[in-house]
C-alpha cells in the first residue's frame, strides 16, 4: 500500500516538473524564427506592418491552449529584441501571458510615438513560434493643424 502510494506520488511529482513553463529569453536575435509554426495566429493587427494614431493598441489573436506569449520590442542600437517589462507597484514583470481554454488572446500595450518592431515568442513546450510586427504611431496634429492652416488661408479665418 505505502509502495502504491509513493509510486503516485513520484508520478505526479514528474509530470508537474515535465510541465514547468520556462520562462521566455530576456533578450532574441533580430533573425530568430522559432522551431514550429501554428502556435500563435494574429489577428489585430491583420498585417505585419500597420500605422494607428493613438499610441494604446491592442494585440489579438488565437493560439494553443497553454502556450505562453511573450512581447519583445526591438532595440536599434543593439539589433536585439528585449522583453517588453512594465513597473509595477511589486516590481518590474514582462509582458507575458498564458493563453487559456478559449484560445483567443487580447494584449493591450503602450507603443512609442513612430515606428515600433515588436516581437510575440510564443513557447508550448520545447517548441517556440515567433511572430514579427511593426506598428508606427503616427503623429496626426501636424496634419490636424496643417489643414486648419490651409482652410484659414483659403477662407482668410
Amino acid at each position: 500500500m505505502i509502495k502504491r502510494l509513493l509510486q503516485g506520488v513520484i508520478l505526479v511529482a514528474v509530470l508537474l516538473i515535465s510541465t514547468a513553463v520556462f520562462a521566455a529569453p530576456d533578450v532574441m536575435d533580430a533573425n530568430t524564427q522559432g522551431t514550429t509554426t501554428g502556435l500563435i495566429y494574429l489577428t489585430n493587427p491583420s498585417e505585419e506592418n500597420v500605422s494607428v494614431s493613438e499610441n494604446i493598441y491592442v494585440l489579438g489573436g488565437r493560439g494553443q491552449q497553454g502556450a505562453v506569449v511573450t512581447l519583445y520590442l526591438y532595440d536599434n542600437e543593439e539589433e536585439m529584441y528585449k522583453k517588453v517589462i512594465v513597473v509595477e507597484e511589486d516590481g518590474n514583470k514582462p509582458v507575458e501571458w498564458e493563453i487559456g481554454a478559449s484560445g483567443v488572446f487580447i494584449q493591450e500595450t503602450e507603443l512609442l510615438r513612430g515606428k515600433n518592431e515588436l516581437a510575440l515568442r510564443a513557447d508550448f513546450g520545447d517548441d517556440y513560434q515567433v511572430v514579427k510586427i511593426i506598428i508606427t504611431v503616427q503623429d496626426l496634429s501636424i496634419l490636424r493643424n496643417g489643414r486648419l492652416d490651409l482652410i484659414r488661408l483659403i477662407f482668410g479665418r
